[in-house]
């Protein structure tokens, strides 16, 4: 099951620090 909420929550539970980085660099990119 492809859930993207899911696996959203699961990173941002798992790594918020690691994700809110990637974040911030995806929107550097834009």
């Amino acid at each position: 099951e492809d859930n993207p909420r899911h696996w959203g929550a699961d990173v941002v539970v798992d790594h918020p620090l690691e994700l809110r980085a990637v974040l911030d660099r995806a929107l550097c990119s834009c």
